[in-house]
This record gives C-alpha cells, structure tokens and sequence, in this order.
C-alpha cells in the first residue's frame, strides 16, 4: 500500500510539473484606455444611428446609402444605449486621467446625462433628445432634410449616385415610421402648436411633383461629375425617375394626407412647452442633479 501511494504521489507531481503555467490574469484596463474606448465607440455609434447628422453636419460620407431608422424600436434602443454609455462614463476614474482627457470626459457626462435625463421625460413614448415627438414641422422633418441631404452629399462617383438612390428607397419606410410615432405622440397627448405645424401640407406640396426630374430629390442627376460616362449617367438618371415617381412622391403624399386628417386637426393653440405631459419639468431636464438610472 505504501509503494501504491508513493507510486501515485509521484506520478501527480511529475503531471503537475508538466502542465503549463497559468496564464497572469490580464490587467484592467487604465481609466485613461477606458475614456478612449468610450469616445470613439460612442462617436461611431452616433454617425451609424444617425446617418443624416454624419453627412449634413460631419461630411461624413460612410453613411449616405441610408437614413435614421426612424421606427419606435429604434428609438427606444437609440435611448436605451445612452443610458448605457452614460453609465460607462460614470464608472470612469476620471483623477487618473490627464487634464485634456478629464475635460472631454465632463463634458461627454453632460451631454449623456442630460440627454437621459430629456428621455426620461417621455416616458414610453417613442422619442427622445434627439429623435423629436414632433418629427415633422414648418422648421425640421424629412420633407425639408431630405433637399438638403442631396446638396451635401458627395456626388463624384458613380458609387456616390447609388448611394443616394438607396437613401431614397428608404423613403417610404422612413415615412411610415415618422406617421407611427406622430401618431403615438398624438395619443399620448404630446402635440405640437398648431403656428408651429400649420403650413407643413404646403412645404409637402413641393415633393408631390408630377414629373420625377423637378423633384428635389433629382437635382444631383442634373450635373453629373465630367468622368461618369454617359451610359451611367442615363442608367443613375433613369433609376432616380423610377424611385422618386414609385417611392418618394407617394410617400410624401401619404405623408400630407396623414398631416391633414389626423395630425394637423390635434394641433394645439397653446404655446407653452409646460402644457406637455412632462409638464413644467420639460423646460429643466438635468436641474435634479446626477439622474438616477434603473
């Protein structure tokens, strides 16, 4: 029995000796490593979730093939991952960072919390700070986005042109989204002033063009940049007549029908802000300090 067991002893120590070293736990990233991670992960996703941003103010041209997912699951993930990344930047040691990544860390805490907090005050309403409960007015919406969308997008290519055609083949969905949430936003109580909402059936009426080549949308199609030959510029030409009569115009006209049966008539007279749900708080998101995040 003593021989087994020395037999056996010696056999698990040459078996251990054998076995390779444990791997050293990797070290936690620096407070320093976490900030840059942190920027760079939020500003893509920022340019992805919001693609008319990334080209009208960014000229950021990776995205001009799409626009915004404009569906209330969309914007309730698009709310969902601030609070995430709102929650990463507060659990950053920001007395180990350097003075400039400290700034930058403040002022991103800001922007996330208060945009938290401005989300919050929808409730369960689609929308939040950066995706309006009221998506179509006389100063914003796609029907005035979209014109400016196809004067600062890149048209040097024939790349650039199907990039724009996709973007408006979008169209349709994107509209039917906006009527989803305005709807919801109407139900809900959250309407607009009618002064600020009044003349959107007229701004409408610019899309509902008879001929596809006096579209807004078809202007890139009229100067062609001197090195797309001629057979890709009648196919591009030929495309966007297609896509704006079958797509884009009826769109916006379901659009302006929606507007005038059902949105418009829900208008309010009043002008205060405070006649929301939200209330008074609607005027002093973040005044409550640090939100509480659940």
């Amino acid at each position: 029995m003593r021989l087994r067991a020395a037999v056996i002893a010696l056999f698990v120590l040459v078996f251990a000796q054998a076995l390779p070293a444990a791997e050293p736990a990797p070290a936690a990233p620096s407070a320093g490593a976490q900030a840059a991670a942190l920027f760079d992960e939020y500003w893509e996703w920022v340019l992805r979730e919001y693609p008319d941003f990334a080209t009208l103010f960014f000229g950021e041209h990776r995205y001009d093939d799409r626009l915004r997912d404009e569906s209330p699951a969309a914007v309730r993930a698009r709310n969902a991952a601030f609070a995430r990344f709102a929650d990463r930047a507060a659990r950053i040691d920001a007395t180990q960072l350097t003075p400039q990544e400290r700034v930058s860390l403040r002022v991103l805490r800001f922007r996330l919390d208060h945009t938290f907090e401005i989300n919050r005050l929808h409730g369960a309403l689609p929308s939040g700070a950066f995706d309006s409960w009221a998506p179509v007015t006389q100063m914003s919406g796609i029907h005035l986005d979209l014109p400016q969308l196809g004067q600062a997008a890149r048209f040097r290519s024939v790349a650039d042109y199907e990039m724009w055609l996709k973007r408006l083949d979008a169209v349709p969905a994107s509209v039917a989204n906006l009527i989803a949430r305005m709807q919801a936003a109407h139900d809900a109580g959250w309407m607009p002033s009618r002064v600020a909402v009044g003349r959107v059936p007229q701004q409408l009426d610019a899309q509902l063009v008879a001929d596809p080549r006096r579209s807004p949308e078809y202007e890139p199609f009229k100067r062609f940049a001197a090195d797309i030959a001629p057979a890709d510029r009648e196919r591009l030409a030929r495309a966007a007549e297609r896509v704006i009569a079958d797509k884009v115009v009826p769109a916006f006209r379901s659009l302006k029908a929606f507007y005038e049966t059902a949105y418009l008539p829900g208008a309010v007279e009043q002008r205060s802000a405070s006649s929301l749900p939200a209330g008074p708080a609607y005027y002093r998101p973040g005044s409550t300090g640090t939100p509480r995040r659940t």
